[in-house]
């Protein structure tokens, strides 16, 4: 009998090892993810609270993003040789420092809007089959999707 309860007193104890717990948070640009991307952390939920706290972390991996969000950013354009009568200045670029602004040293292309129409403020679906073309002949920008 001594011999049965030993064995299910060993198997009980197996079966109740603290649970591997995964941790995912986000990781901003810096030494681990030039720009930025996610932190996974794992180990064991010692004290079993079912979150994996800093203290029980055994690993850390991370996923980077391979390219920096693109960024548009829209100046005034005085008048002059881009817009006659002054418009819009439509920059566009890659955060490459990931602070969420486009730095002027991140702008890779630039298209101006010199007349209100030229610019659709949000994402823009056209219908060939019924949409009448001839109303968005000025337009340059489309700020959403398109």
């Amino acid at each position: 009998m001594s011999r049965l309860l030993l064995s299910t007193v060993l198997l009980a104890a197996c079966t109740s090892a603290a649970p591997s717990l995964t941790r995912v948070t986000p990781e901003p640009a810096g030494a681990h993810c030039a720009t930025g991307g996610s932190a996974i952390a794992t180990g064991v939920d010692a004290n079993g609270n079912g979150q994996l706290d800093d203290a029980e972390v055994d690993d850390v991996a991370y996923q980077c993003t391979t390219q920096p969000p693109v960024l548009v950013r829209e100046d005034d354009e005085p008048a002059g040789a881009n817009c006659a009568d002054g418009g819009t200045a439509v920059r566009v670029g890659h955060d490459t420092n990931g602070d969420g602004r486009l730095d002027d040293v991140e702008i890779e292309q630039t298209s101006y809007a010199c007349a209100p129409e030229a610019i659709w403020e949000g994402d823009l679906t056209i219908d060939l089959a019924h949409d009448d073309l001839t109303a968005l002949r000025d337009l340059r920008v489309v700020t959403g999707d398109l």
